[in-house]
């Protein structure tokens, strides 16, 4: 090969490797964009949570029935969706889970502040702050007195 010729691919291979990057970029932050909008859509009454998805399938959660309310966070951002609401009424499974970014989303910390007295903002501060897969109990409701008034034993 001429000199000139190793000039010009010592040019063009790192220009070509920064666009075949920037595609590959393009295409990630495209997907984080479409993840972060969840299809489903939340929305927040006096009652309950209600969460909806595209083909009309409806989930709800009612504020009385709940028992956790737990912050699931994981190592899969910012590509996709890494921060979860979860909500429990009984059972280790949630009844409802929330990616963060989802439509009326944005709605539920005032929600959840308002009305789960004892909410742990600081756990919730501590959560936003994490990149790792981790759960928080942000707030789990009161065992209510046994009739004899002594403490329910868990």
């Amino acid at each position: 090969m001429r000199a000139v010729d190793l000039k010009v691919l010592a040019v063009l291979i790192p220009v070509a490797a920064v666009l075949l990057l920037a595609g590959f970029g393009a295409r990630a932050l495209a997907a984080a964009e479409r993840a972060r909008e969840a299809p489903m859509v939340v929305t927040i009454t006096d009652t309950e949570i209600v969460a909806t998805s595209p083909n009309g399938r409806v989930a709800r959660v009612s504020w009385s029935a709940l028992t956790r309310v737990v912050m699931r966070t994981t190592d899969a951002g910012p590509t996709l969706p890494d921060v979860f609401w979860l909500f429990y009424t009984e059972g280790d499974k949630p009844a409802l889970m929330v990616a963060m970014g989802t439509k009326g989303e944005q709605d539920i910390l005032p929600a959840v502040q308002m009305r789960l007295p004892g909410f742990r903002n600081d756990l919730l501060s501590k959560a936003m702050a994490t990149a790792d897969n981790h759960t928080f109990l942000l707030w789990e409701k009161a065992a209510a007195p046994s009739p004899n008034g002594k403490p329910p034993s868990r």
